[in-house]
């Protein structure tokens, strides 16, 4: 399989690279590409010293890997979101089988820092969107005051450590929500450039704030096994109409053993699996409902449920009211 690689560092060097990859062009701050590979675009905006925001959407015409090689330092930490729609009969992402024209998604929140390796495998039919916050660490200093936070609180770690950073937290609507709002405020010819700051504010600062929420130490993860968990976990959630695998089938396929991969998922997610599991069927209900096309029943058992009453229960244990109390359909 084709592999690309590009090295992290101004988003101009990136993008000279990337456009040589991808048979692209560069206008001003945006790259736009339609090889044999990629269709889409990006783009950058230096929000301020030390802080750059990219986005990008784009589909896949063959599958390949993009490869990103990590700096000597970890100066910088790198905040990604984005959605990954799910459209053919393809092994998608880290290779699992979907069904055709199912337009499931896959969401995603993680943290890296630049000195650690990232890889992604792309596959045919996938369409991303997304967005990349890049922050030095002294840009970050100057944001946040840690003299009033418990010295081994996860922030300071992050920011004081020389290792490879990953870490991972669930998308959840708000932020959804505020990555949308970036790529409408890129439009805005008058406010755009204070919008786009704003946002970018808000995002680093629940990313952050989540984070420290845990409360809870983090050991080192290797770039394998972080690249391992998320290859095996990576379409969990775009199929809940079908049983989850178990954590013994989980951890074989990430190379691991179950009790090691109990407690890496956990670290990255915050969760354990079977939290977080039903914590996204949960949100993929409520989504589902709010579009008003189908009946509480219908969607019960969309997200694999079998009873209806069951399904209405762990709605209410999430949510705090009865699918019915709030749709009516």
């Amino acid at each position: 399989m084709k592999e690309f690689f590009f090295h992290i560092g101004h988003p101009a060097e990136e993008f000279k690279e990337l456009r040589d990859a991808f048979n692209g062009e560069i206008s001003g701050t945006t790259l736009t590409y339609d090889g044999d590979y990629e269709k889409g675009f990006m783009e950058y905006h230096e929000l301020e010293p030390g802080l750059f925001l990219y986005l990008f959407n784009d589909i896949n015409y063959q599958p390949h890997i993009i490869t990103r090689i990590p700096c000597e330092d970890s100066s910088f930490l790198t905040l990604n979101i984005g959605s990954t729609i799910l459209e053919s009969t393809v092994s998608v992402k880290e290779g699992k089988k979907i069904s055709p024209n199912s337009n499931k998604s896959s969401k995603r929140v993680f943290l890296t820092s630049s000195n650690a390796f990232v890889s992604f495998k792309q596959d045919v039919g996938v369409q991303q969107a997304g967005i990349k916050i890049a922050m030095n660490k002294a840009w970050l200093l100057n944001k946040i005051d840690l003299s009033h936070a418990d010295k081994n609180n996860i922030v300071s770690s992050l920011i004081q450590t020389s290792d490879p950073v990953y870490l991972f937290e669930y998308l959840n609507k708000y932020s959804e929500e505020q990555m949308n709002e970036l790529f409408r405020a890129r439009e805005d010819k008058v406010f755009g450039q204070l919008r786009l700051l704003t946002i970018c504010l808000k995002l680093v600062h629940l990313f952050f704030e989540q984070l420290i929420s845990r409360d809870q130490p983090q050991q080192k993860i290797h770039y394998t096994d972080f690249n391992n968990i998320l290859n095996a976990t990576a379409n969990l959630t775009a199929e809940f109409d079908k049983t989850p695998p178990t954590i013994n089938q989980l951890a074989k396929s990430a190379l691991m053993s179950p009790t090691k991969f109990r407690q890496l998922f956990k670290q990255i997610h915050g969760q354990t699996f079977y939290q977080y599991y039903q914590l996204q069927r949960m949100n993929k209900a409520n989504e589902i409902l709010h579009t008003g096309r189908y009946s509480i029943s219908d969607v019960a058992d969309m997200v694999g449920y079998l009873s209806t009453s069951k399904f209405s229960d762990a709605y209410r244990k999430q949510f705090g009211a009865l699918p019915n109390e709030l749709y009516k359909k």
